[in-house]
């Protein structure tokens, strides 16, 4: 049902490919890129356009937007003091029983939430990091699909999608000042 509906409505971004039925924030956060990278391949090999899916899911849509995410004692404030303890992506993963792309999903809606993070601890080593960091301006885009494209499977997108968090957040900083 799932693929039936990926094939109908053929998603064009995350957000419509998260209104999918069978397509939950783990699911999104694990494979989303890829799939859309697929589809949106097809879709250009075969002239096929987006179709509308917006009512499908408005009510998950609504429940999800409606999470508080600064809440003391919240799952996203244990995920966001574990970080500022300095903890690996795979320590707080591993400590909250969670998989790394939910941790990632927690501190990225942290971070919408304009909530402070540390993400020293999550970060690729330095090395890494600026690889990343160079494939991001290569690419041209925030997407990691691309970016990975650029850097090979040597580099997970656990760890693109970490260094993408510490580029919005170093980003939205120089802003502020």
């Amino acid at each position: 049902n799932t693929l039936q509906q990926m094939a109908y409505f053929v998603p064009q971004s995350l957000d419509s490919l998260s209104r999918i039925s069978g397509v939950g924030t783990v699911k999104l956060d694990d494979m989303g890129e890829e799939f859309l990278s697929l589809i949106m391949a097809h879709a250009r090999m075969n002239n096929l356009e987006e179709r509308s899916n917006a009512n499908a899911s408005a009510a998950r849509k609504g429940r999800r937007n409606g999470r508080r995410v600064n809440r003391d004692g919240s799952t996203y404030d244990l995920t966001r003091q574990l970080a500022a303890e300095g903890l690996s992506l795979s320590e707080i993963a591993s400590r909250r029983g969670l998989s790394e792309g939910t941790v990632l999903s927690h501190l990225e809606q942290l971070q919408q939430a304009n909530e402070p993070l540390d993400l020293a601890g999550v970060l690729p080593p330095p090395e890494r990091f600026a690889r990343i960091r160079d494939a991001f301006k290569q690419a041209d885009t925030t997407n990691l699909s691309p970016v990975r494209n650029i850097l090979g499977t040597d580099y997970s997108y656990a760890e693109i999608r970490a260094a993408r968090l510490y580029l919005r957040q170093d980003r939205i900083a120089k802003s502020k000042r």
